[in-house]
């Protein structure tokens, strides 16, 4: 009896190593390949499975969905998600989008919430978002270099990335561990990923991205010590006071990246052609409002409410007007409700967590979704994608398990 529960302990280690081996390769080469992407996803969902197996016998089925502190908002977005499939305009087109984007979304995140339960778990994920990082930077001023016509940063390694989706989740991960972190290798390798991620922060010319991470980090200094706080603010005034400085005089960038920094406070230049992506997609929410046009129907009917572009517009570069009228107005505040109740909760908290690499980490996690959530206003890159979605669910599912549990957080009297 000895040796069997000895064999199914060494056999649920060996499970767990495999699935933490499956993830750090993700972390690093995402950005990179759809393939890898998918592969790991595979490994990882019949790796999770065994582990469940091995972990709980024939229960394993009531351990699937941890319990945590957006479990019910969760079930009222899945529930609008297939509402709004079940109501389509084109069931089978949002059936295909359903099962291809959504429900993998959720076992992203899913997976993301079992692999924390471990410190040890925890740190090593941490140390490969690190490298992760430090891939993307290194093989993006590589192209960047060697191709001096690039107007705006868009490629690592030869290949195409989504500078803006890596970024938003990489570079405040990295500013809190070089600021939080107890272990001096979290604190080094946080500061050496700041200084190298801030080029292609720059290079890749994303307005939005530029106000983004700035107000996330700012967000999450003034929880933890004022001081750094409004010294990270008098720091982005200064760069901001000295840009012509900065951008014309000592660092040689391209005309676009030069003319985007100008006009970042210039509303002109941002709306350009979105706004008739969103009239589009407000006008199929006023005649779709309860569950709106079905998953992935925005592109499809972008022809329709838009006639004038006279071509199929797959998104509406807007997460939340896409959002609404392909799940209707309830569907966009269910979606928006388990943000708000994430960021309540996991703010609250985050003073509660002893550990500070740990805490270090989930202020990088949570300053990486808030500026996801910030990007949002303007792309749509939390429920598209093969490659920086899933990423997204991934570190999101971390942070949420991350979270203190409500009964260590608030501790029975006696």
């Amino acid at each position: 009896m000895k040796s069997k529960s000895n064999i199914i302990s060494r056999a649920n280690i060996f499970v767990e190593n495999l699935y933490l081996l499956g993830f750090s390769i993700f972390l690093i080469l995402a950005p990179y390949s759809k393939q890898t992407v998918k592969t790991v996803f595979v490994f990882s969902i019949t790796v999770f499975f065994f582990n469940k197996i091995f972990q709980f016998g024939k229960k394993f089925h009531l351990q699937l969905l941890p319990k945590t502190v957006i479990n019910p908002v969760l079930v009222y977005f899945a529930f609008f998600v297939i509402a709004s499939t079940l109501f389509s305009l084109d069931i089978y087109y949002s059936q295909s989008v359903l099962f291809e984007r959504y429900i993998g979304y959720l076992l992203f995140f899913l997976l993301g919430m079992n692999i924390v339960r471990k410190r040890k778990q925890v740190l090593l994920l941490g140390a490969f978002i690190i490298l992760g990082a430090f891939f993307l930077c290194i093989g993006g001023i590589w192209d960047y270099i060697h191709d001096l016509h690039q107007y705006r940063l868009t490629t690592a390694y030869g290949k195409s990335v989504n500078y803006v989706a890596c970024l938003a989740l990489f570079l405040p991960f990295a500013v809190m561990l070089s600021f939080f972190a107890r272990s001096k290798y979290f604190k080094f390798g946080g500061s050496i990923a700041t200084l190298l991620l801030l080029p292609c922060f720059i290079l890749q010319g994303s307005r939005t991205l530029w106000l983004a991470v700035p107000i996330s980090i700012f967000v999450l200094l003034l929880f933890r010590n004022r001081n750094y706080a409004f010294y990270f603010l008098a720091f982005l005034i200064t760069v901001f006071l000295c840009k012509g400085i900065l951008f014309k005089g000592i660092f040689s960038l391209s005309h676009t990246i030069q003319q985007r920094s100008d006009a970042i406070f210039d509303p002109n230049q941002w709306l350009e052609t979105r706004v008739e992506f969103w009239k589009a997609g407000l006008a199929m929410l006023g005649d779709h409002p309860l569950f709106g046009m079905g998953l992935g129907m925005y592109g499809k009917m972008f022809s329709v409410y838009s006639p004038q572009f006279g071509t199929e517009n797959l998104h509406a570069e807007s997460l939340y007007v896409e959002i609404a009228a392909e799940m209707g107005l309830l569907g966009m505040i269910s979606f928006l409700s388990v943000f708000i109740v994430y960021l309540k909760k996991s703010i609250q908290s985050l003073g509660k967590i002893q550990d500070q690499d740990v805490y270090s980490m989930q202020a990088g996690l949570i300053g990486g979704i808030i500026a996801s959530l910030i990007l949002g206003c303007s792309t749509s890159i939390i429920t598209v994608g093969v490659q920086n979605s899933p990423l997204f669910w991934f570190l999101f599912g971390m942070s949420v398990g991350l979270i203190p549990k409500e009964e260590k957080l608030h501790p029975k009297a006696g």
